[in-house]
């Protein structure tokens, strides 16, 4: 029973480091995709995502 246990923890634990990983991976692709790599300021992607967002909620931030 303690080595099931510590099984599933094991597993639990990779996957928790996994998720992690994925999370912090899919954020650096969002700064990527939304700032210009020079200057580090939001790029035209960025200014036309939030024009659609402030389209579909009637202007309100």
């Amino acid at each position: 029973m303690a080595g099931a246990l510590l099984g599933f923890l094991s597993v639990l634990s990779a996957y928790r480091s996994h998720a992690e990983r994925l999370r912090a991976e899919y954020e650096l692709m969002r700064d990527v995709a939304y700032t210009d790599a020079l200057a580090g300021l939001p790029n035209r992607r960025c200014l036309y995502e939030e024009l659609c967002r402030l389209i579909r909620n009637g202007g309100a931030a």
